[in-house]
């Protein structure tokens, strides 16, 4: 996947989640991107995975990318952004999602992007079905 397909599909997801439950996380974008099974985001919230990106089926470039796009579409159509701590199941130890635990780092995968508008839009503005395709 190239760079213009990352930014294509990224917003497609995005969109996607926001018409569905009104928020997009970053973990849910990078299911609907491919790049993470949800048995090992799972795994990563029962503990059982180190970090996050330990189990992303992608490089860390195209996921650096993936994340600037993620923060930059939301700018671009005016989004709120809301950080969300994640903790364990059991244990309720705060979660990490970089293997370096940087915490500018964490606190961008930690954060959401909130729906804006009162009304859905309607849905075939919203489901770029070739976009998800790529």
């Amino acid at each position: 996947m190239n760079r213009q397909q990352i930014e294509k599909k990224t917003a497609a997801v995005i969109e996607r989640q926001l018409y569905q439950r009104g928020y997009a996380t970053v973990e849910d974008s990078l299911i609907l991107m491919g790049w993470l099974e949800e048995k090992y985001l799972t795994h990563w919230r029962k503990g059982q995975v180190p970090y996050l990106e330990k189990v992303c089926c992608t490089n860390l470039s195209k996921l650096s990318y993936f994340m600037k796009q993620y923060f930059a579409y939301a700018a671009r159509k005016g989004y709120k952004l809301s950080l969300t701590k994640s903790y364990q199941s059991k244990t309720k130890k705060l979660l990490r999602f970089s293997k370096s635990g940087n915490a500018s780092i964490e606190r961008r995968y930690s954060t959401r992007i909130i729906a804006s508008y009162k009304k859905k839009p309607p849905l075939d503005k919203i489901n770029d079905k070739e976009a998800l395709k790529k």
